[in-house]
């Protein structure tokens, strides 16, 4: 496994952290499989696992709760902290209904709502927050648990991904409306990205 192949592809925010990180030669081979857990950071198919279950993998499998079981590469690793990245194909992924992915730039974890979620408010769209990191840009704007967020910026967000192509965009500082929907009724907010935020 080479950890800077396929770099240029990885969210910049984590390519970084991936770029810094060198081998430590060659390891003594080993036979078996490595099992272990990991989250999805973005809807493009990048997920955060521990680098000891990639240790040697001459292929990598990942389980979703759905049942199904896609192939991954990996991505880079960090044996120090026992971090890896992989990723899946972005074509065969489909955030399920109770996934979440963090936005970092808002401080916001996201999740793609049930049609329900959706009836209920009299939606046809929009972005679940599911949590709200405290003093980030989205607390500072009131953002709150089980916001439906329906546009920022003047743009529709129609997925999570929307939402976090979106907020990458911003220009630090400057104040941007955010429509959403709050237990069944309209919400406007001005959100800011803070000024140390990348």
């Amino acid at each position: 496994m080479t950890p800077n192949s396929g770099l240029d592809q990885v969210p910049e925010q984590y390519r970084k952290f991936f770029e810094q990180q060198q081998t430590e030669g060659p390891t003594t081979p080993r036979q078996g499989m490595g099992l272990g857990s990991g989250f999805l950071i973005s809807d493009d198919g990048y997920i955060i696992t521990n680098a000891h279950v990639l240790d040697n993998a001459t292929a990598i499998t990942v389980s979703l709760q759905d049942l199904r079981e896609l192939e991954a590469t990996a991505i880079g690793s960090d044996v120090h902290t026992d971090i890896a990245l992989i990723k899946v194909d972005a074509d065969t992924l489909a955030l399920a209904n109770g996934e979440s992915i963090e936005n970092s730039v808002l401080g916001l974890t996201l999740g793609k709502p049930t049609s329900e979620q959706l009836a209920e408010r009299g939606l046809e769209h929009g972005v679940l927050v599911r949590n709200v990191a405290q003093a980030s840009a989205a607390a500072k704007a009131d953002v709150q648990v089980d916001d439906v967020i329906l546009s920022l910026a003047g743009k529709q967000t129609n997925s999570i991904s929307d939402t976090n192509d979106i907020s990458k965009k911003l220009d630090s500082g400057k104040s941007v409306p955010m429509l959403g929907n709050r237990g069944g009724r309209a919400l406007y907010l001005a959100l800011s990205k803070a000024e140390t935020m990348e």
